[in-house]
């Protein structure tokens, strides 16, 4: 089972993604900051797969994150995902290292799909 960790501010995105994504047959792991993130993520012993991360947070925010967790792990799967659109910060992380970009709200075919392509690519 594929393990995938939801970053976001935001609680009811967090369940519902969550939800979603353990229904897709994930397992599941949340942070509701960027420093939360890189604890999970160091302290998972069999790994995370992949990192969903909210552009927009408050502390480190998603950008800094990003960069943590590939000094980290280079080899680090990370979807980014934000309200505003990809030309507004996004599409430039996804050419710093992440796998992808993702608008919020989501819709769970897209998410589905946008997750299963960070996770091959």
């Amino acid at each position: 089972m594929e393990k995938i960790l939801v970053v976001d501010d935001e609680s009811l995105v967090l369940e519902v993604s969550k939800e979603i994504l353990e229904q897709a047959g994930f397992h599941v792991l949340t942070a509701f900051t960027g420093e939360e993130a890189l604890e999970v993520y160091k302290s998972s012993e069999d790994g995370i797969d992949l990192i969903l991360l909210d552009l927009s947070m408050p502390g480190m925010g998603g950008p800094k994150t990003l960069e943590s967790l590939l000094e980290q792990d280079p080899k680090v799967k990370v979807l980014i995902a934000s309200g505003y659109s990809p030309a507004d910060g996004g599409e430039g992380l996804v050419g710093l290292g992440a796998r992808g970009f993702i608008s919020k709200p989501y819709r769970v075919a897209e998410l589905l799909a946008k997750i299963r392509a960070a996770l091959e690519n």
